[in-house]
C-alpha cells in the first residue's frame, strides 16, 4: 500500500474496470477546484488478468433515498 508516488520509482498498481488491449498505456491526471488538470502518472500495462485476486477491499456506506425492486439510489457515498 502507497499513499504516495514516490518520484523515479516503479510502482504497480491494481484497478478494476473494462479489459484493455495488452500494452495499453496508462495515464493518470490530477485535477484541480479550477477545473484544470495536471498529468502526473504515465506508464503501461503489465498485465491483464481477470482471475487476479484483490485483497484490499472498501466499504461503501451512504443514506438509501429510493429503493424499486432491485435498484437502489444511495446518496451521501462521495465527498
Amino acid at each position: 500500500f502507497e499513499r504516495f508516488f514516490r518520484p523515479r520509482q516503479t510502482l504497480v498498481a491494481t484497478c478494476f474496470g473494462s479489459i484493455p488491449y495488452p500494452l495499453a498505456s496508462a495515464l493518470a491526471f490530477k485535477q484541480f477546484p479550477d477545473g484544470r488538470q495536471e498529468l502526473v502518472v504515465t506508464g503501461s500495462l503489465l498485465s491483464v488478468n481477470h482471475d487476479r485476486i484483490i485483497l484490499k477491499r472498501l466499504v461503501l456506506s451512504g443514506h438509501s433515498f429510493k429503493i424499486h425492486k432491485r435498484l437502489s439510489v444511495t446518496r451521501y457515498m462521495f465527498f
